[in-house]
């Protein structure tokens, strides 16, 4: 597995985030992905996951973890992505839900 210092790391990120969101603007069809960033960073899932959990590293990847849900939500909300698809992706990578109030009235 690939070994980075928490600055190796910040900087390979900050480099991931920069072009994706450059790509967004552009209205490129490239989407920010977690596993686009895992690509970028040479990890594997495992490996990705072994930063996430690793002291010192933890705020690096959730902080880039928020980078790329902030990118989907406005593709969602500019119409940059599809509705189903954006919403899909938010609920599966970043555990969006829906809730549902009931109110019972007798």
């Amino acid at each position: 597995m690939k070994r980075y210092t928490p600055e190796e790391l910040q900087k390979k990120v900050k480099i991931y985030i920069d072009q994706v969101s450059d790509r967004f603007a552009l209205n490129s069809p490239d989407a920010p992905t977690v596993g686009g960033l895992t690509r970028h960073l040479g990890l594997t899932r495992q490996g990705f996951k072994y930063y996430k959990e690793l002291p010192g590293y933890e705020d690096i990847i959730e902080l880039a973890l928020v980078d790329i849900s902030k990118l989907i939500e406005e593709g969602l909300l500019s119409g940059k992505f599809k509705t189903g698809a954006a919403i899909f992706y938010l609920k599966a990578a970043f555990q969006w839900r829906e809730n549902i109030a009931v109110n019972n009235v007798n």
